[in-house]
């Protein structure tokens, strides 16, 4: 890991992300182990920590949404 990510969340979270050896990842691909009551939904998007800015992804979405539902294509 480069120094200028050690000691702050970025750095934090690779370390710990490190140590799961992409167990959990893996697991919401395969529906299995932790992720085995997803159902059939397909998860595009896997926010990872309590610290996720899921309400910063809804604001983008919604500052946008006039424009790139437009953007469907048949």
């Amino acid at each position: 890991m480069h120094a200028a990510y050690e000691n702050i969340p970025t750095g934090n979270t690779l370390k710990y992300l490190a140590g799961l050896d992409g167990t959990v990842i893996f697991e919401v691909v395969m529906k299995s182990g932790v992720a085995a009551g997803i159902g059939e939904r397909e998860v595009l998007r896997l926010p990872l920590g309590s610290d996720c800015k899921v309400d910063a992804m809804i604001a983008d979405l919604e500052a946008v949404r006039g424009f790139v539902t437009s953007l469907d294509i048949e």
